[in-house]
């Protein structure tokens, strides 16, 4: 499980809130019209930008971001791919049917029902390769549209400083009118820097190292059973996988 997101949003809360609380401004840095202007503003640009299929994916990738999932070991996927190769040489191809009930990732349990339909190795190969492709595309949708909030929150924190300025123009004659609507622009202004540098940007990098190592899991699997159709030795099986493992990090 990766702890450092959950580490770096403690860190980085505290941090804020250190700085706020020296300066004895922490209840001064809310201000609901300031976060509707930035949180709706940046809701609606994304909206507009993306299609509703990457839409609906982007919470439950914000919560991937915001509670790490534990990844499978990609040795222990080398140590399963060589098991399964070894239990090919040793009983032939038909005892892999007892792997579809013992293992749970799904790449791997359609790359084993693959073999036991003795489709061509080349066919295996390119529809493994073709579900990596549309996996690394899916994450990479997603991954843009937090890149995309992360441009538009800053933007919007500056619309409404914008706004509060007016605002100041407008009430010169009233002091007090004219430091609230300084305190909304400057407020604006920080919550859309926030966003942006503490969450949607962070968030978009996080879930591209998450893709990486899922894509390079699924590479793996993909290595292991086509070289177990064409009958390469359990011994081989395990040195290949081992070396595209230290040329991939």
């Amino acid at each position: 499980m990766d702890l450092l997101t959950p580490v770096g949003l403690i860190i980085g809360c505290l941090s804020v809130w250190y700085a706020m609380h020296s300066a004895s401004i922490s209840s001064a840095l809310y201000d609901l019209a300031s976060l509707v202007l930035v949180l709706g503003g940046t809701i609606g640009s994304t909206f507009m930008t993306y299609p509703w299929y990457v839409i609906k994916r982007v919470p439950s990738a914000l919560w991937l971001f915001i509670v790490p999932p534990k990844w499978a070991s990609i040795n222990k996927n080398i140590d399963r791919l060589y098991d399964l190769s070894s239990m090919v040489l040793l009983n032939g191809i038909d005892s892999l049917s007892d792997a579809l009930h013992d293992d749970d990732d799904r790449f791997l349990k359609d790359g084993v029902q693959m073999l036991l339909y003795d489709l061509p190795g080349e066919t295996i190969k390119d529809n493994m390769e073709n579900e990596i492709a549309s996996v690394a595309r899916r994450h990479q949708q997603v991954q843009k549209a937090f890149i995309s909030m992360g441009a538009y929150a800053p933007v919007y924190g500056l619309l409404g400083t914008l706004v509060g300025i007016i605002g100041v123009m407008k009430y010169l004659g009233d002091p007090v009118a004219m430091g609230q609507n300084m305190m909304v622009a400057i407020i604006t202004t920080f919550y859309g820097i926030f966003g942006a540098n503490f969450i949607f940007l962070p968030a978009a990098g996080k879930l591209e190292t998450y893709s990486e190592h899922e894509i390079l899991v699924k590479q793996i699997i993909m290595i292991g059973v086509v070289s177990i159709k064409n009958g390469v030795h359990p011994d081989v099986v395990k040195e290949k996988l081992n070396k595209f493992l230290s040329q991939s990090h």
